[in-house]
């Protein structure tokens, strides 16, 4: 983060869960920038103001929603406590709010810079990618940070797949191994073997570069 965040810009944690990280990019970005974290688990977003009002992070905007392609609504799985792959309607059981994070930068940033984005949401990676390309195509420097577990399905993709759907959508692989480590599509295969290995002791978030044509 400390390479990847630039002083006064806007940072956004999608999934920020306790606040842990929210401490140091609130640091980084400095009292002329924003952290916008975004939380959707009702038990953890009270945790998350907690975090930030003990902290004194003036600079830092909660949001209580989920992050996905569109304004609208989606299914809260009460049972893992993590949102599901399922939009919803807004009277249904267990529906939570959701934006983009396109709405969020045409209605709260534009036309300020966003250098990075974070998304750890449990196999909701791919929808908060698809509601970010507005935001991206304004933010050609912003680099994104995803979490990123071989077997876990991503909006019906796994493994390989979801990497090449990270592809598709015009963004670069790199791997956290004390920097971004760029990773060709031939290198897949070690890359999943590495994060299935504990001794590796790999992260398992990517690095998400835009690809600059």
């Amino acid at each position: 983060m400390r390479s990847l965040i630039k002083p006064g810009s806007i940072v956004i944690d999608v999934g920020a869960s306790y606040g842990d990280e929210v401490i140091e990019m609130s640091d980084l970005v400095g009292p002329d920038g924003t952290v916008y974290a975004i939380e959707p688990n009702p038990i953890a977003f009270p945790a998350l103001q907690r975090t930030v009002a003990l902290n004194g992070l003036k600079n830092v905007v909660c949001i209580n929603k989920a992050v996905g392609t569109k304004n609208g609504y989606v299914d809260f799985d009460n049972s893992r406590e993590i949102v599901s792959n399922n939009y919803a309607s807004p009277g249904q059981e267990n529906a939570i709010a959701c934006i983009s994070l396109d709405s969020l930068w045409e209605e709260e940033i534009s036309p300020k810079k966003v250098s990075l984005i974070k998304i750890d949401t449990d196999g909701f990676e791919i929808e908060v990618l698809k509601g970010a390309e507005g935001i991206l195509s304004h933010n050609t420097d912003c680099e994104i940070i995803s979490e990123y577990l071989p077997h876990l399905d991503y909006s019906g993709f796994k493994g390989k797949d979801t990497l090449h759907q990270f592809q598709k959508m015009g963004l670069g692989i790199h791997k956290i191994q004390m920097a971004a480590v760029p990773i060709d599509e031939q290198d897949f295969d070690e890359l999943i073997n590495e994060m299935d290995n504990p001794l590796f002791m790999i992260s398992h978030d990517l690095v998400l570069k835009k690809i600059k044509k």
